[in-house]
């Protein structure tokens, strides 16, 4: 077994190591941290050494919430299928954004982005239940050049 370094006092990253607070399973050091942010976690020395860990988890959810301000989409006006996407709401589907959206038959729904995306949303729903009236769908999907399955 190795000589345990005392790390108390000493920053990685946005952590502030506290106290050692034991060992895992295979002897490695574990240090109570405080985080900029507040928050304390457990972390094993060797992962604040090396780098991997450098906050209590807010460094990453700031990351990801920077790269989703930077990715989002502006789909504003484009047409899926019978969905003319109005504006994005402030729901989410896990990371993706929900789009409120105007279906050709007059209708609104809201719709993940993904599934306009990939085409699994194609309607406010009226192609499925036929409340739009049969004949009207296909002069539509003529129109828009997409196949009509029954």
């Amino acid at each position: 077994m190795s000589k345990i370094i005392d790390m108390t006092g000493k920053r990685y990253g946005k952590l502030t190591v506290l106290y050692r607070d034991g060992s895992d399973s295979r002897g490695t050091a574990k240090w109570r941290c405080k985080c900029d942010c507040g928050n304390e976690c457990v972390v094993l020395g060797k992962n604040l050494r090396n780098g991997n860990t450098q906050s209590c988890g807010c460094l990453q959810r700031e990351r990801t919430g920077e790269a989703a301000k930077h990715n989002a989409l502006d789909i504003t006006g484009q047409k899926f299928h019978l969905l003319t996407a109005l504006e994005p709401t402030k729901r989410r589907s896990g990371n993706c954004i929900i789009w409120k959206c105007q279906c050709d038959c007059g209708n609104f729904t809201e719709v993940a982005l993904s599934d306009l995306k990939q085409g699994k949303t194609k309607s406010c729903g009226c192609m499925r239940y036929n409340s739009y009236g049969e004949q009207k769908i296909k002069e539509i999907l003529d129109f828009y050049k997409i196949s009509y399955k029954k």
